[in-house]
């Protein structure tokens, strides 16, 4: 599951993901605007996945709930195209993915923290 800035309705029925991070996050202060996306896919045929739910925690407290129903095929996609949180000190994103019958899983955990932005020149 990418965790993104944004995500796009593509051609036929795809997805495009826009400035996918890899790895924890860091900012050069705080506090920080940070805009996010999520595309998780679920499912496989018959795998007794019909509503899952995600969650965006931040330090421990829900900043963001979204939910799917996939019928009897049990398999799709959860779209979060663009939301920002603003961090106000360092902090953990978690997203936890959960679905009645399954236990919930943590799927992202990343830092964001203040520091030196790799490859990032500031100007005068």
């Amino acid at each position: 599951m990418p965790l993104c800035e944004y995500v796009a309705q593509g051609a036929y029925n795809k997805h495009v993901l826009v400035n996918t991070y890899s790895g924890d996050i860091i900012v050069q202060s705080l506090p920080a605007t940070i805009i996010f996306g999520l595309y998780i896919e679920f499912g496989r045929p018959n795998s007794g996945i019909l509503n899952p739910e995600i969650e965006v925690i931040i330090s421990g407290k829900v900043h963001l709930k979204a939910a799917m129903s996939f019928g009897s095929e049990g398999k799709g996609v959860i779209v979060v195209q663009s939301f920002a949180i603003n961090f106000e000190k360092n902090s953990v994103l978690e997203v936890f993915v959960s679905s009645a019958g399954f236990q919930k899983t943590k799927a992202i955990s990343r830092t964001i923290t203040v520091g030196a932005i790799p490859g990032f020149v500031p100007t005068a």
